[in-house]
């Protein structure tokens, strides 16, 4: 059994397609054919079938080569197309293959055919091959395109030398750049000068001895914007190898925001801190104070109207009820008051509250309080 290959023979003469097929079988193949000898025929099997190689005698009564070649060429395919004839000169070969034959065959001398055949179907499946992975390379690397426009953060890769090859778009974003501007530069162009040197460095130790550095465990860097501001960022390696060429991508996440959060938090808990440290000893001077006002208060019923002891002992039960009064805004600072809803002067609480704020805002800093003339319930 020879090898399978699919053969369109375009001639009018059946014993002639016999003498070729005879030939393609001595030669060590196993034609599949159909012959054809108009254009109607040669339109129908170019639909309903692939072929390998097509056949064509030169001249024929109804036909002729130039329109089974344009025929093919309307379709759009890469099927070798090799003349046979008995009458073909070598000018007419050669406007043949200048119209497209890939090759001409006389049929005085057939044996040529086989190999003729072998090379033509050889370099059409190699043809076949490198446009079939070029395809398939257009298709991963728009594959890549997108994953790398739909990676949220930034994305630089770079040579072992340093060299940025490729960023996505998110670069313009955060770090101020346009493509353009980078694609071909050193990735030092992105670390605060004073950095350059020991980037340089790390960079060289690196790519002797890269490793992986996903995401969640990136080390946290400072990059410089086109515009010269620096920010803190997280910084991921994962180094790769194509064709024994050594890559290394870094994927680059802003974390200014992070680290404002951050900040706030940690403010957030002080205050807490604070805050419950002063509900504490405001409680513990309210417990106090209760005992003072208590005693003021028995020590005023006791002692006559006429006495001067009274008007001490008034001054101290005024005291004591303004100290009350500071509590109850430490224990409200606190958050550890018990709600009590009732009408109040809105001016006498600002009042009472102007000599806390004073005592806790600095020398620079000016206070004014104005209030109204009439109460504000």
């Amino acid at each position: 059994m020879g090898e399978p290959v699919r053969v369109l023979i375009v001639d009018d003469s059946e014993d002639d397609a016999q003498l070729v097929l005879c030939e393609l079988r001595y030669a060590g193949y196993d034609p599949q054919h159909v012959r054809v000898d108009g254009a109607d025929a040669l339109r129908a099997v170019l639909d309903q079938s692939a072929w390998d190689i097509v056949i064509c005698d030169y001249s024929m009564p109804r036909f002729s080569m130039q329109e089974a070649m344009e025929l093919l060429r309307l379709r759009g395919l890469d099927v070798p197309f090799i003349v046979v004839s008995g009458q073909i000169g070598e000018e007419t070969a050669v406007a043949a293959m200048k119209a497209g034959a890939n090759d001409y065959v006389m049929k005085g001398n057939l044996p040529r055919l086989g190999p003729a055949v072998r090379r033509e179907v050889r370099e059409a499946r190699a043809r076949q091959d490198r446009l079939l992975a070029n395809r398939a390379l257009r298709e991963s690397e728009e594959q890549f395109r997108e994953l790398l426009e739909a990676e949220p953060d930034v994305v630089v890769i770079a040579d072992a030398a340093g060299k940025i090859m490729l960023v996505n778009s998110h670069v313009e974003a955060v770090l101020g750049y346009s493509r353009e501007e980078l694609v071909g530069r050193p990735v030092e162009l992105l670390v605060p000068e004073s950095s350059r040197d020991a980037h340089r460095a790390h960079r060289g130790a690196y790519g002797e001895r890269p490793q992986a550095r996903p995401m969640g465990v990136g080390a946290e860097l400072t990059a410089r914007r086109k515009d010269g501001r620096e920010l803190p960022v997280e910084v991921s390696l994962r180094p790769h190898t194509v064709n024994g060429v050594l890559f290394v991508t870094a994927v680059i996440r802003d974390v200014s925001e992070r680290r404002r959060l951050e900040a706030q938090f940690r403010h957030a808990q002080k205050m807490e801190a604070v805050g419950r440290l002063a509900g504490g000893m405001a409680h513990d001077f309210n417990n106090l104070l209760t005992a003072i006002l208590g005693f003021a208060e028995l020590s005023i019923e006791r002692t006559p109207p006429e006495s001067p002891t009274g008007v001490y002992l008034e001054e101290v039960r005024k005291a004591a009820e303004r100290a009350a009064s500071l509590t109850r805004q430490l224990l409200a600072f606190g958050r550890r008051q018990v709600l009590e809803p009732r009408v109040l002067d809105v001016n006498t609480v600002v009042r009472d509250l102007e000599r806390l704020l004073r005592r806790l805002i600095g020398e620079d800093v000016e206070f004014l309080m104005r209030v109204g003339p009439a109460p504000a319930m």
